[in-house]
């Protein structure tokens, strides 16, 4: 999970609650926001670097929009060869600046969320019977997806 805020930290949170069995690791560039994930058990590892994107078999982008171009610059090599989907509630630019990177995203939009923001208001039920509508339909993004 690269962005441990809200979304970030209830989709890592309920991600695990539906499947205790898989391992989810975190990473955010704040350091307070890393320790207070790892405190409440939010992920089993986290750090400020993209480190974790190696342990990871499928990255989960929850960062804000204004952080992305910069943080898909640094994921590209990171995770090639992983499926890549983000929470963003635009498309164009987050899809253009994934492609600049080489990252095949698979653009995603989970309906749900809060007025709140930060992993102080992670809700683990914020999931629950919340569409999440998946984009761009290419032969080889639909392989990832499946």
């Amino acid at each position: 999970m690269v962005g441990l805020g809200l979304m970030g930290s209830s989709f890592a949170l309920a991600l695990k609650k539906a499947r205790p069995d898989i391992v989810v690791v975190g990473s955010d560039r704040n350091p307070l926001v890393v320790r207070k994930a790892l405190d409440r058990d939010v992920v089993s590892t986290a750090n400020t670097d993209l480190s974790v994107v190696e342990m990871a078999d499928m990255v989960v982008v929850g960062a804000p929009i204004s952080a992305m171009r910069e943080l898909f610059a640094k994921l590209g090599a990171l995770s090639e060869g992983k499926p890549v989907t983000d929470m963003a509630s635009t498309k164009a630019d987050v899809v253009e600046w994934a492609a600049a990177e080489g990252i095949d995203l698979v653009g995603g939009h989970p309906m749900c969320g809060k007025e709140t923001s930060g992993i102080d208001a992670a809700d683990s039920s914020m999931f629950e019977h919340a569409p999440w509508v998946l984009t761009r339909d290419e032969p080889r993004i639909t392989e990832l997806v499946e």
